[in-house]
């Protein structure tokens, strides 16, 4: 499987502990591992210029990107 690319502020379908497939914002990647948010809190973090919560996935758990024009690779 070809290494997906993912940077901050993008959205990324994951696929959760349970098997469902969710859409979520890239906080950061950490060491292969990618911290997601809901969209909706990612921007209000944003708006009140703090850190959201975010659960950390490691990168097997995303299927794919918004778009690959990204900063940081997955491998």
């Amino acid at each position: 499987m070809k290494p997906i690319a993912v940077s901050q502020g993008q959205i990324v379908t994951i696929v959760d502990y349970g098997g469902k497939l969710l859409k979520r914002k890239v906080v950061d990647v950490v060491e292969g591992i990618v911290l997601i948010c809901k969209e909706e809190e990612y921007e209000q973090a944003k708006r009140s210029r703090s850190l959201p919560w975010c659960v950390g996935f490691r990168k097997e758990y995303v299927r794919e990107t918004e778009t690959y024009s990204s900063k940081v690779r997955l491998s």
